[in-house]
């Protein structure tokens, strides 16, 4: 449930209303219809936790900078492109 989640942030789709998207604690993107806050319409895992997301210009795909292999003892910013409607990382590039 939406309430229940807490969400370290969220994006507002930009053209869809009521849409949404949240991150929290765990390494997945939620993406919630807030007249339906029961469940999220879909719950995407990207195997690390993103720390941001992000809607781009038509509300067609997501952005997500995650640490990667944190667990190894070493940091790099990886930037995950999701794909909503499909509930997969489609592109993954290293940034600064």
């Amino acid at each position: 449930m939406l309430l229940e989640s807490s969400a370290s942030s969220f994006s507002w789709n930009p053209v869809a209303n009521n849409i949404m998207a949240t991150i929290s604690t765990k390494p997945c993107v939620k993406v919630w219809n807030i007249a339906k806050p029961d469940e999220p319409l879909f719950n995407i895992d990207i195997s690390t936790k993103p720390f941001h997301v992000a809607w781009n210009y038509d509300g067609s795909l997501l952005a997500a900078p995650c640490d990667k292999n944190k667990k190894k003892g070493f940091k790099r910013k990886m930037l995950r492109v999701i794909d909503p409607r499909v509930g997969k990382v489609v592109a993954e590039a290293k940034c600064h």
